[in-house]
């Protein structure tokens, strides 16, 4: 049963439209099976983020670009999804990256 177990994450570029398009059978997202919270729903937030201002300052796009996915046959539950970064380095004016992280807690059943 422990080979059954798959987690992946990080910037998969996939849109909400794309992501239905590739979705598989028991392949779950942990933003979607943690409720979907409109906060935590954009990864890529150039209303906010402003680390690609220079390059395209008009880009307001606010996207879903990174992904947690995770299978589990019922013995891994995601309970928590968070995104991380989302404070300018004091010292660089700057955000870490242009995405936000993803931080997700699970539990074990």
């Amino acid at each position: 049963w422990y080979q059954r177990r798959v987690r992946v994450g990080g910037d998969t570029n996939l849109r909400d439209r794309e992501y239905q398009s590739v979705k598989r059978g028991s392949v779950r997202d942990v933003w979607e099976e943690c409720g979907c919270d409109a906060s935590t729903r954009y990864t890529w937030d150039m209303s906010i983020n402003t680390n690609l201002r220079d390059s395209a300052p008009t880009n307001k796009a606010r996207l879903r670009f990174d992904r947690l996915l995770y299978r589990s046959e019922g013995h891994l539950r995601p309970v928590s999804f968070e995104l991380l970064g989302k404070e300018k380095l004091i010292s660089f004016d700057m955000y870490p990256s242009d995405h936000w992280g993803l931080l997700a807690t699970f539990q074990w059943e």
